[in-house]
């Protein structure tokens, strides 16, 4: 028996015991360290035999690291290398070699390429090249999981199953905010669903992603159970919204709803209704039922609270280094170490403390990007984001002329979504953000699956027009 044992069959069991067998060791000598093994070997599984369930769990898991977890924070760096590592063996042995992203959209590839390279370019300007190092590996990281996204989405289904893992990990990340916090202090203190573990602003920009998404997945599920829980995580993200308090949020909230009227289509008068009544309660909550911290936060004027508002400095700063450097900027990652250069020039400055005391980002993705990497990064980097949109509504738009509803709501919750989150990028700095660039990569990833169903729906038109052979 032992000798008709298939060689391939008997690596794999052998594989297997030793992973147990280290496991096991590790067990006796550190707890932690066999669960984190176990976890890391059953996603490098779940990822090699289907690629689209590893991407919808690591983008559930990705919220762990918007929560700065530190074992959260490992596991998600760690998921992100056994994703990379089983997307580049998928693509070495898939048999259709044409269709990676490289294949399809070469003249993308090559902004992303050019992209990298600036961001590697900037080190020869910078004050830190260890900073730029460090952004670069991280753009790096972002650009791959793009690519990621685009192989492991091949079908409906598996777009649904990663906007799922999108939507629960933002509902997870707004009740670990509000249930699993040690301390509920930080609420009833600030009146703001946030602790110093957890960032109001950054939650707020998730939890608005995830409202929209969930309006186009209860369209794409048939069991009753199924769409009560879609809709609940849909208006719990949306509660969870107001209770950040986040300016930010609210307005990426209305954003979002322009953009839902905009881009609706069938669905435009229904979504305006829906858009409408989510306004009033919006008004109706700052107003009336807020405490009185968020209250005054929302509805202060940037006058009155240009003297403690930190992010008005940060914002200040960064439109200096865009004037010194317009093009270049002063190197990925060099804004916080660079920063300091740039108090004394004619102007007042209210909070020069956020810059001499403290490791703040601008609070603006797009003023760091173009503070850090130029007009030339900041360019790149739109065009990339463009793109994916352009995608989102080209397949929308296929979808309809195929009258695939339940493909055509899901593009455009994904186009909706989007938005919600770009907009909230203008108060925090999100460049390197997962959730950004694998909803980034979901674009090209739709755009794929509507054409090969637009040419597999032509193909058989023509075939059943072509006349019987004689």
């Amino acid at each position: 028996m032992i000798a008709r044992m298939d060689p391939a069959k008997g690596l794999w069991l052998g594989g297997l015991g030793l992973c147990a067998a280290f496991v096991g060791f590790l067990a006796g000598v550190e707890p932690k360290l066999a669960l984190g093994a176990a976890i890391a070997a059953a996603f490098l599984l779940l990822v090699f035999v289907d690629l689209a369930a590893g991407l919808a769990v690591f983008g559930f898991f990705s919220f762990l690291e918007l929560l700065e977890l530190g074992s959260a924070l490992s596991v998600s760096k760690l998921g992100g290398v056994l994703l990379a590592i089983s997307w580049l063996a998928f693509v070495l042995t898939r048999e259709d070699g044409k269709s990676d992203f490289l294949s399809v959209h070469p003249v993308m590839s090559i902004v992303l390429g050019i992209f990298l390279g600036w961001v590697a370019l900037s080190s020869l300007w910078a004050e830190s090249t260890a900073a730029v190092t460090s952004s670069l590996w991280r753009y790096l990281l972002n650009a791959i999981l793009f690519l990621i996204v685009f192989s492991a989405i091949r079908t409906h289904r598996q777009a649904v199953m990663v906007v799922t893992g999108f939507l629960a990990g933002s509902a997870a990340a707004g009740l670990y905010g509000m249930f699993f916090i040690a301390s509920a202090v930080p609420i009833a203190e600030t009146g703001r669903l946030g602790s110093s573990t957890l960032d109001p602003n950054e939650l707020a920009a998730v939890l608005v992603a995830g409202m929209a998404l969930s309006v186009g997945l209860l369209m794409n599920v048939r069991d009753p159970g199924a769409k009560l829980i879609v809709a609940s995580a849909g208006g719990f993200c949306f509660l969870a919204t107001m209770l950040t308090g986040s300016r930010g949020g609210l307005v990426a909230l209305t954003c979002m709803l322009i953009a839902a009227i905009v881009f609706g289509g069938r669905w435009r008068p229904q979504l305006a209704v829906a858009g409408a009544v989510m306004a009033m309660f919006t008004a109706f909550y700052i107003t009336s039922l807020a405490p009185a911290e968020v209250r005054e936060r929302v509805t202060a004027t940037a006058g009155e609270t240009r003297t403690t508002e930190g992010r008005t400095t940060l914002w200040q700063i960064g439109g200096r280094m865009v004037r010194a450097h317009p093009l270049n900027g002063v190197g990925a990652g060099n804004f916080q170490v660079s920063s300091r250069h740039y108090l004394i020039q004619p102007g007042t400055v209210f909070r020069s403390d956020e810059i001499l005391l403290g490791n703040k980002e601008t609070h603006n993705t797009y003023l760091q990007t173009a503070a850090e990497l130029g007009l030339i990064g900041l360019g790149l980097f739109l065009t990339i984001i463009l793109f994916s949109l352009g995608c989102l509504v080209r397949a929308a738009g296929i979808f309809r002329k195929g009258d695939k509803v339940s493909h055509e709501a899901l593009a455009r919750s994904m186009i909706v979504a989007t938005i919600g989150l770009l907009a909230a990028d203008f108060f925090i700095s999100e460049m390197f953000s997962k959730q950004l660039w694998l909803m980034l990569g979901v674009g090209p990833a739709l755009l794929g699956i509507a054409r090969r169903e637009q040419n597999s729906n032509g193909n058989q038109a023509r075939h059943l027009a072509q006349p019987d052979a004689a």
